[in-house]
């Protein structure tokens, strides 16, 4: 069965060159659907958002903005919880295409301070299962612009 999820997980690191029409056209029916298959998995929907903005759709911040909200509202627990939905947003939140996505800009910069913080605390930890975050976290606080290069 098709499923917007598992060509998202499948095609991670193909660059939006690469993804076909017929994919992209998938994605943005269902960004404009909200479709579960997107919007009920929060790096899901995080991934589409980023596919779709660099492959030229104008797609809502919105959802971006409710995900950062349901995870990193005011729960101390919740931050350390979420590196990998945090990256993903990091990631995302360099894709401003509209001078008023301020929200954008703001998460921007806090989830900046949060993952520059989790380094250096130590919270995300170097061990074998947290290696490759660990890393990735810190090339993409170094190269932000680099970060979107592939999806």
């Amino acid at each position: 069965m098709f499923t917007l999820r598992k060509l998202l997980w499948s095609n991670i690191g193909l660059s939006c060159f690469h993804c076909s029409t017929l994919y992209l056209t998938f994605c943005y029916r269902y960004w404009l659907q909200e479709e579960e298959d997107i919007f009920l998995d929060s790096t899901t929907c995080v991934m589409a958002f980023r596919l779709l903005r660099l492959s030229g759709y104008k797609v809502s911040s919105e959802p971006l903005i409710q995900i950062f909200e349901d995870h990193f509202s005011d729960s101390p627990e919740g931050h350390l919880k979420n590196t990998g939905v945090a990256l993903e947003l990091y990631k995302a939140s360099q894709i401003i295409i509209h001078p008023n996505e301020l929200a954008l800009e703001k998460q921007k910069s806090w989830l900046t301070h949060l993952l520059k913080e989790q380094l250096s605390n130590g919270v995300i930890r170097a061990d074998r299962s947290n290696i490759l975050i660990s890393q990735e976290v810190d090339d993409v606080l170094k190269f932000p612009l680099c970060a979107n290069l592939t999806v």
